[in-house]
């Protein structure tokens, strides 16, 4: 399969490239901007360096949640930006949105439009239904559960009425 058309990528660390910027989830060189989707450690890859080499954007809840949890010196550092939902950031000629995921306080899904127009997306994590979804030419969804073995044999409404699961 020719993959050189594809604008989304996923690397072998988990991290997920949009466009030609911007990283979600990972480290990646020569990606000037991160965006950390939400602070579960399956998706804190490399932030340590992230810190070092890139400018972060995340929303405000979870900004506040890596300050308070993992980091001190975060507060302290200009290029770790917390980006509300209704603002979009300009990362040179690509344009960042975020959007509630409903996973976690603060998580969120990330829209990509690129300099021609296209656009990119990564769900990561997210708890359905959501009030509003990334509207993209292109989706990377986070395969939480992608694995057969970690099949959940219930539906939506077992979840909303709390009742006992099992997992297979």
């Amino acid at each position: 399969m020719d993959t050189s058309k594809y604008r989304a990528k996923l690397r072998s660390d988990g991290g997920i490239l949009l466009g030609e910027r911007i990283s979600c989830d990972g480290f990646a060189y020569g990606r000037p901007f991160r965006v950390q989707t939400h602070i579960h450690a399956d998706h804190m890859v490399a932030f340590d360096t992230s810190k070092a080499n890139q400018t972060i954007l995340m929303s405000p809840e979870t900004r506040a949640l890596l300050c308070a949890i993992y980091n001190a010196d975060l507060p302290y550092r200009p290029q770790v930006c917390a980006v509300s939902p209704d603002t979009t950031f300009v990362a040179e000629d690509e344009h960042i949105d975020l959007l509630p995921s409903n996973h976690m306080l603060g998580s969120v899904q990330v829209q990509v439009t690129l300099a021609d127009g296209y656009r990119v997306g990564y769900s990561s994590d997210f708890f359905w239904p959501l009030e509003k979804v990334v509207e993209v030419d292109e989706l990377v969804v986070d395969s939480t559960y992608g694995d057969p073995t970690r099949t959940r044999l219930y539906d939506q409404q077992v979840v909303e009425e709390g009742c006992d699961y099992q997992v297979r």
